[in-house]
């Protein structure tokens, strides 16, 4: 009786019998995956970028220099969790002391990201309630941002809506590439093998990166029919 009552129980859930697969990178893909498992889907884990140093030698010169005079900002702003990720590690590898930050005001461009600095027992001022650039701007336009410095460390390529429009509002900016992403090349056995196997419900993305690298991904797993197979 109790193994029924359990099964019973699973066939309850919003989500079972549902394939679904999870496009974050391996690092991040673990409580969406368990979220997802506990709603009862069966999870495929098929990451669709994966977070690189940038590729330009100078711009990863100009990221030691801002994190070395990080108390000169009076903003730094951030875009994604990878953003966060990515600016402390290197402030780790320089050996550099958080407490730079004191003096410096936060912002992030959504909850995820706010939490991501939250764990680091950082303060974020200000959090936009639109996770693109332009919530962020409508978050700030609030704020008294003429004549003041911000570091604006976020993924090579980026929109250039938001360093364009903090300039507008009389904001001195430094863009720094810190990261990049790329296609996983293991990923394209991953994705064959999802594509040879039964039927897949859902996708699931978490940022405009990530459907670009993951229709790549398609594109080289299956030139001919992936997503009609999808």
């Amino acid at each position: 009786p109790d193994a029924d009552h359990r099964e019973h129980h699973v066939e309850e859930r919003p989500l079972f019998g549902r394939r679904v697969v999870v496009t974050r990178t391996r690092q991040q893909a673990g409580r969406l995956s368990e979220m997802l498992a506990e709603a009862g889907a069966e999870v495929i884990e098929c990451p669709a970028i994966e977070v690189c140093p940038p590729d330009d030698v100078a711009e990863l010169a100009r990221f030691d220099g801002a994190l070395a005079s990080l108390g000169t900002y009076d903003w730094t702003l951030f875009t994604s969790v990878n953003g966060v990720e990515r600016f402390f590690a290197r402030m780790a590898e320089l050996r550099l002391d958080i407490r730079a930050l004191a003096g410096v005001r936060l912002a992030a461009i959504g909850p995820e990201t706010a939490r991501a600095l939250d764990k680091r027992q950082l303060h974020v001022d200000v959090v936009a309630a639109d996770f693109r650039a332009e919530g962020l701007l409508a978050s700030l336009d609030s704020q008294a941002m003429r004549g003041k410095r911000v570091l604006l460390p976020r993924a090579q390529g980026a929109r250039t809506i938001l360093p364009l429009e903090l300039a507008r509002l009389g904001a001195q900016v430094d863009e720094i590439a810190t990261y990049r992403s790329a296609r996983p090349a293991s990923s394209v056995a991953i994705l064959r093998r999802v594509l040879d196997g039964p039927a897949i419900d859902m996708l699931t993305f978490t940022s405009s990166s990530t459907v670009t690298h993951f229709l790549a991904l398609l594109e080289e797993a299956d030139p001919q029919n992936g997503r009609e197979r999808l």
